[in-house]
């Protein structure tokens, strides 16, 4: 029988964050945990890059600048950090055995890039545009250095892995590891537990025993909202008016490919956003994935070329299919490590 997290578990608190802003919705993973009492082992997978907001901070970015100005040593705040954040989950959740996936990667994303150069080609030019040109070199600098570093320090047989690439993007890592069943993670006795505010992460609560926690601070509330998105609701975090059941998590990548995503520069088809998207999906019952052999209703008809390459663009299994052996051969070796 699964027992309830004890009170010290409960009120452990984490120091004040630089880096870490992310808030796990603990309460509503106990939850589960007391209610769905299958599961016996956890495995958070760590979206670094999402979770890591103080990142694209400026008091963070400057303070960080000026230490090492002034020390000339490469600083040590955000692997402190990180540890106790991990820490501090393993604490919470001692009892189901809980293992760490952490992944990033270079933002070169060429299985994507190589599909459409507009691809995330926004972000490049709008990070750090507040630094002057000599501290973007600097910090860019400081930035890699700690991702070496969670590299070299997250690496704990039995315990965490990492999944990196330099070249391919890595938001793929959690669909990666459950879709081939690594660590076991399609066991009905483990829940997987994705940590990430990124909306195309979504689609991999597809899985039954996947959950996505999602925590985002809401300035016209003033508050910080947290949910935990399954298969069954996934569609609401992209369309707040959506009501749970009907569309799952399989139909994310569409729903981007039709409506766009202005932050990784997918341009979907024009006046469609993510509600039309769904009741288009709803009213001609649209599969999935579009091929060039779906049929589609005539106002859909000259888009489904463009529809195409855009769930090639948002579909995790299409990104995965283009990843060269190689690659996958390094992220096995790891989870096999791990």
């Amino acid at each position: 029988m699964m027992r309830k997290p004890s009170p010290s578990q409960r009120k452990t608190k984490m120091a004040v964050s630089n880096y870490l802003k992310y808030l796990i919705p603990y309460s509503l993973l106990y939850e589960k945990l007391n209610t769905e009492k299958q599961y016996k082992n956890i495995i958070f997978y760590l979206d670094v890059l999402s979770i890591s907001r103080g990142f694209y901070n400026k008091a963070v970015i400057d303070k960080e600048i000026g230490n090492y100005m002034d020390t000339k040593q490469m600083p040590t705040l955000y692997i402190k950090e990180l540890k106790e954040f991990l820490n501090t989950i393993y604490t919470k959740f001692k009892y189901y055995n809980p293992k760490f996936v952490l992944f990033f990667d270079g933002g070169m994303c060429i299985q994507n890039t190589t599909i459409s150069k507009f691809y995330k080609a926004n972000r490049a030019s709008q990070k750090y545009f507040y630094l002057e040109e000599s501290h973007k070199e600097l910090y860019s600098k400081i930035k890699d250095y700690y991702l070496n570093e969670v590299n070299t320090n997250f690496n704990k047989s039995g315990l965490s892995c990492v999944l990196a690439s330099q070249e391919y993007e890595m938001d793929l890592a959690p669909h990666y590891v459950i879709a081939n069943n690594f660590l076991n993670s399609q066991s009905p006795n483990i829940l997987n537990v994705i940590l990430s505010i990124d909306k195309d992460l979504l689609q991999t609560c597809k899985f039954p025993n996947t959950v996505q926690a999602v925590s985002l601070y809401k300035k016209s509330q003033s508050k910080i909202d947290m949910h935990l998105y399954d298969n069954d609701d996934a569609v609401s975090y992209i369309h707040k008016g959506y009501k749970r059941g009907g569309l799952t998590a399989e139909y994310i990548p569409l729903i981007l490919a039709m409506s766009g995503d202005k932050i990784d520069g997918i341009d979907g088809i024009k006046r469609v956003g993510p509600a039309t998207a769904i009741k288009m999906i709803q009213r001609y019952n649209l599969p999935p994935i579009i091929t060039k052999t779906t049929v589609l209703p005539s106002e859909l008809q000259e888009h489904q070329q463009k529809l195409i390459d855009n769930v090639r663009l948002t579909s995790f299994d299409e990104q995965i299919s283009r990843i060269p052996i190689t690659e996958k051969n390094k992220f096995d070796k790891r989870l096999n490590e791990l």
